[in-house]
């Protein structure tokens, strides 16, 4: 098998990923290229290539403009261009989408490529995919990851306007693009039933979306050894905010955006007088140099925990660290914090799939988090941590509580992670699984080309382009 997988926006790398930088890079980043490095791994894949938008521009790092980026002897990412070279955030590049299909398919003729399989993540590559599975009559594979519809819903929440939506965001084309891929797709894979059910529930799904959680990198997560301290330069700098750092301490690692919930964290944080006797709180909110080179819902969001710190007098009980480093110091972070018998907690209203949890666990660090999505099915699979409507304090604050109160259940929960995790959430078991559906896939009968006399890539009306 040779598959090609395609995640065009953000800025996509192999190695020091920049996650939490904006909202562009996050989660899927870590996903798609540590799926892409596993999958390879397999006895029955002959090589995996992920695809990405080539980047030039002064303002990021030069490794985005490579054009092949060696993940291992049979992974690679693979840049082409498309539209503008500088860096822009992923609503504009649906004009330039076709682009990069014609420039996926010179790529692949220059290099005698043919694909086993097509695999897109999130809206826009799952168009790409889709044009290039209907080129190459090869079986499409879709995972949105996130979806319009949803999306839209929460937008209407926060009091925008369909209409604003549509001039920011493009939510209806997104929407449009996303039905079209689903109709089209030969396999849908999702993270949880939660996502299954409610995300892709909106949408008319041919096929059943298939749940197959992600692997989480074991080499990186897993549980603290006997005797060993975990200080790094990011501990250090946490306990500098702290008047009292021996507390135990609650963590929350999420980029900061409104859905995240920070600010519902650190009001009931603030509002317990008994947790804020027995545990400090520590917020790894992204990577930032000032608050205000920020975006603007960024700026909004920190300088709400500023202002919630002066409200509720924080100083000494919250830190708010300015930069970290995500493949050593995070792992490191949640083992230090479960040698000192703190708290994970992920305070978004909805997680999708929850990986912060799952990796939090690995370390041998029990969890807090939403049971809106995927933290629950890690709950009944891993017996790690506690779910809760993360939309109401009390609930925050009596999880917390109960964890910090009852060291029998805090043991009993770290023990559980480690060994679960690796039951449930290995990357061995996922593309064993993928691996096996491939198969299934081949064994139907070809597609049949549509008779449209289209060039490739055609046939979705594009957006006109949207001014920078």
């Amino acid at each position: 098998m040779y598959i090609q997988m395609f995640s065009v926006h953000g800025l996509l790398r192999g190695s020091n990923f920049e996650l939490g930088q904006d909202a562009d890079t996050g989660g899927q980043i870590r996903y798609v290229v540590e799926m892409a490095k596993q999958l390879a791994e397999h006895d029955e894949v002959e090589g995996v290539d992920l695809f990405t938008r080539m980047i030039e521009d002064g303002d990021v790092d030069d490794t985005y403009r490579e054009e092949i980026e060696r993940l291992s002897d049979k992974a690679r990412i693979i840049r082409v261009p498309c539209g503008e070279p500088r860096y822009e955030r992923k609503e504009l590049l649906w004009p330039w989408l076709d682009e990069f299909v014609e420039n996926v398919i010179a790529f692949n003729q220059d290099h005698g490529n043919e694909p086993t399989a097509l695999h897109g993540h999130y809206a826009d590559a799952g168009y790409v995919a889709r044009k290039l599975a209907e080129h190459y009559q090869k079986p499409l594979i879709f995972t949105g990851h996130s979806l319009g519809k949803p999306k839209l819903d929460y937008l209407l929440e926060q009091d925008w306007s369909h209409e604003q939506a549509n001039e920011i965001l493009h939510i209806d084309h997104r929407i449009e693009q996303e039905q079209e891929t689903l109709n089209a797709a030969d396999l849908v894979i999702c993270s949880t039933t939660h996502e299954r059910d409610e995300q892709y529930g909106q949408y008319e799904t041919p096929r059943t979306p298939l749940v197959v959680p992600p692997g989480t990198d074991l080499n990186r997560f897993y549980p603290p050894a006997a005797g060993e301290t975990y200080e790094t330069r990011l501990t250090e700098d946490i306990r500098r905010f702290l008047t009292d750092p021996d507390k135990r301490w609650l963590l929350a690692v999420a980029r900061p955006d409104r859905r995240k919930n920070l600010q519902g964290l650190v009001r009931a944080f603030g509002s317990s007088p008994e947790l804020r006797e027995k545990a400090n709180l520590v917020i790894v909110a992204g990577n930032r140099d000032a608050i205000g080179d920020l975006p603007d819902n960024e700026q909004q969001v920190f300088t709400e925990l500023l202002m919630l710190q002066d409200e509720y007098n924080l100083y000494g009980q919250l830190a708010l660290p300015k930069t970290h480093d995500s493949e050593t110091e995070i792992p490191d972070l949640y083992r230090y914090v479960a040698v000192h018998e703190g708290i994970f907690i992920n305070s978004a209203f909805i997680e999708l799939f929850g990986l912060t949890a799952i990796e939090s666990a690995a370390c041998g660090l029990p969890f807090v988090a939403t049971q809106e999505g995927g933290p629950t099915d890690i709950v009944a699979n891993c017996c790690c941590g506690l779910t809760i409507n993360t939309s109401q304090n009390e609930e925050i604050q009596n999880a917390l509580l109960k964890l910090l109160n009852d060291r029998a259940q805090w043991r009993k929960f770290a023990e559980s992670g480690p060994a679960c995790v690796k039951h449930h959430y290995s990357w061995e078991t996922h593309c064993q699984r993928y691996v096996e559906e491939i198969h299934r896939l081949l064994e139907q009968p070809a597609k049949v080309t549509p008779a449209t006399g289209e060039r490739p890539g055609g046939g979705a009306e594009p957006l006109a382009a949207a001014p920078a």
